[in-house]
């Protein structure tokens, strides 16, 4: 059975998954209101994380869960992270705080049923629907602030009304669009790669960074770009790339064991960094391929695009290459009896040895 309530451990918040179809199903896994109760009377008064994925289910459990998350006593957000229609958009009303990915969708509709019988009989399941829709008028209402015939307009306005995260947002369903924190969004991943190695390099206005962001970034003239590391958040300007360890070789030069003299390089002047950091990137990976020929190594060897995705530095890479070189000429390797300069076994040992060398590494990020 679909495990849809998860007891948050070290400070992790509780979870409950809407993650299936809104009240009784007998043919799949549902989500009902009970099942809903149960979990919030085990967390007490303890916080709570709502996911949403649903296309919507009964009336009748829904509103249920609604209020059932209204009176809970502890803080209630609700994260939409797929699908939020129908009902669960009611649902999604009840948090503190609703959230909403920026790949998301929301849809609105009136209430339906299947109604068959004599006159008197479909009067009443008119009558039903109208109460229903005004129950879920209601809840939008004290969502979004806005009336409750404003509310039923929008739902007549079209079949199914659907919409993405800056509408939700503009109409008041939800109160902040969120960004998958590994996902460097942006340009493109080599643009964020020349401009920031690591994971939480964003370029901006490519996307809408969380408000701590805004503030940290408040005042800092020319960013354009920005990298989480933990809780720290640093602005990256026009025109920066990853900085390069004294003693870099050559940008499309063979690696060398020779390390310049620190006070000698600093009086060299540095050259201007590219302003284009699509290029400085590109540069990047010609070079560590260049480096990569210099030692023997093919420029296509998987292990090169390794280094390359890591991010490792021109310099970096210089230093791992000639590592993994030494470390694979330490010992004689033993040939075959044709006449080639492979060892006995062929490519796959020589890969081998490369890669434990490269395990070895301390500098290996």
């Amino acid at each position: 059975m679909f495990q849809f309530f998860i007891r948050g451990e070290g400070g992790q918040p509780h979870q409950v998954l809407i993650y299936d179809v809104i009240g009784l199903d007998y043919w799949e896994d549902s989500i009902t209101a009970k099942k809903i109760l149960a979990s919030l009377a085990e967390i007490g008064d303890e916080a709570v994380l709502v996911r949403i994925n649903c296309q919507g289910g009964t009336h009748e459990d829904g509103i249920a869960i609604y209020n059932a998350l209204g009176n809970h006593s502890g803080e209630v957000t609700i994260r939409i992270e797929g699908y939020a229609c129908s009902m669960a958009t009611v649902v999604a009303c009840a948090g503190d705080k609703v959230e909403m990915y920026e790949t998301a969708l929301v849809m609105l509709h009136r209430a339906s049923l299947s109604a068959q019988g004599n006159v008197n009989e479909l009067r009443t399941a008119v009558e039903e629907l109208e109460k229903a829709d005004q129950s879920m008028a209601t809840a939008y209402s004290r969502k979004t602030g806005k009336t409750v015939e404003g509310m039923l307009a929008l739902l007549d306005e079209q079949r199914d009304t659907w919409l993405n995260p800056e509408e939700a947002k503009t109409l008041g369903l939800v109160d902040e669009i969120i960004v998958p924190q590994k996902f460097t969004a942006l340009l493109n991943k080599e643009a964020v790669t020349a401009l920031a190695t690591g994971e939480g390099a964003a370029i901006l206005g490519n996307l809408q960074p969380p408000e701590t962001v805004k503030t940290a970034l408040a005042g800092v003239p020319g960013a354009v770009a920005f990298r989480v590391d933990g809780k720290t958040i640093e602005a990256i300007k026009d025109g920066s790339k990853p900085s390069e360890e004294p003693g870099s070789p050559p940008v499309d030069g063979p690696p060398t064991d020779e390390t310049p003299d620190p006070e000698e390089e600093e009086e060299t002047p540095l050259a201007d960094p590219p302003a284009d950091p699509i290029r400085a990137e590109r540069e990047r990976v010609k070079a560590i391929r260049n480096q990569a020929q210099s030692c023997g190594v093919s420029a296509d060897d998987d292990l090169i695009d390794q280094l390359i995705d890591e991010g490792v530095t021109v310099a970096l890479a210089g230093k791992m290459l000639l590592a993994v070189k030494r470390g694979t000429q330490a010992s004689t390797p033993i040939r075959s009896n044709h006449h080639s300069d492979q060892p006995a076994g062929g490519a796959e040992q020589v890969k081998t040895g490369w890669a434990n060398a490269y395990k070895n590494l301390p500098g290996r990020p």
